[in-house]
């Protein structure tokens, strides 16, 4: 399942080089979320994306993303650290 997402065209021009009411967004589409990370730096989490018809993934903020995709992964997420940890308590004395 792929959602549409506006993102600034980071590669082509920087927000820096635009005055406010010149940002242009556009969408691509999110093919998957792959993982997510905390950045201390930023102090935020990032996910890792994987676009659809790009093979390079990048670490995007939540304000990014649709909603609804977050909520997927967050609950897929979820599941698999709760399997983990019962798996963990299975094999640790």
């Amino acid at each position: 399942m792929s959602y549409r997402n506006s993102l600034s065209n980071r590669l082509l021009i920087s927000e820096e080089d635009l005055e406010p009411e010149e940002v242009e967004l556009e969408e691509y589409d999110v093919e998957e979320i792959l993982d997510k990370k905390w950045f201390p730096s930023l102090q935020q989490y990032r996910y890792k994306i994987k676009w659809v018809g790009y093979e390079e993934v990048t670490w995007e903020p939540a304000e990014h993303i649709h909603e609804q995709l977050i909520e997927e992964f967050e609950y897929r997420w979820s599941k698999q650290a709760k399997k983990s940890n019962y798996l963990l308590r299975l094999f640790i004395p």
